[in-house]
């Protein structure tokens, strides 16, 4: 809001992130004061869970050319994954991890397709409940000589994407 006139204007907006996009127009006639609201899209590439981004409103002020506002927030899908990340240390065995998939809103849960990037996983689905699956990941082997970072991609009727770290014979 704006004390101060028509005088200040905004002249740009950053984002931290591409998936945090911010616009900023006049606040509705009719409000009790003047000034800008700034309308923020959260697009698909924060992916789920948490963030903590921040828009820059950048104006004509020359006391304050450049406003922060922190955008903190999390982002949660029909389909949930836990955990939400995979991690496979470095080991000379077959190192064996379990995703567990619900739906929120209790119905069946098929899994349709699952890609495993890395090329290094074996993937076994197993049913746990009318809404719910586990789908177990092994690292098949040693590690490989270096560190692999993809995600798991599990096809429902949404996509979910599993980060994947697989640490390397050299860490």
């Amino acid at each position: 809001a704006l004390d101060a006139g028509s005088r200040l204007s905004i002249t740009g907006i950053e984002t931290s992130h591409e998936g945090l996009r911010a616009e900023a127009g006049p606040l509705p006639e009719g409000d009790r004061c003047t000034g800008y609201r700034v309308h923020l899209t959260f697009g698909p590439e924060l992916g789920e869970g948490g963030f903590h981004e921040r828009v820059i409103v950048r104006t004509n002020s020359r006391r304050d050319p450049a406003l922060a506002i922190d955008v903190v927030g999390a982002i949660s899908r029909e389909v949930v994954a836990v955990p939400d990340r995979l991690w496979f240390p470095r080991t000379d065995g077959t190192v064996t991890r379990s995703v567990f998939l619900h739906r929120r809103d209790g119905r069946p849960l098929e899994i349709r397709s699952i890609e495993d990037p890395t090329g290094l996983l074996a993937i076994e689905i197993l049913p746990a409940g009318p809404s719910r699956v586990e789908v177990r990941v092994r690292l098949s082997g040693e590690n490989p000589a270096s560190g692999v970072r993809g995600s798991l991609l599990i096809r429902t009727d949404e996509i979910v994407a599993i980060p994947v770290t697989i640490a390397g014979a050299d860490q």
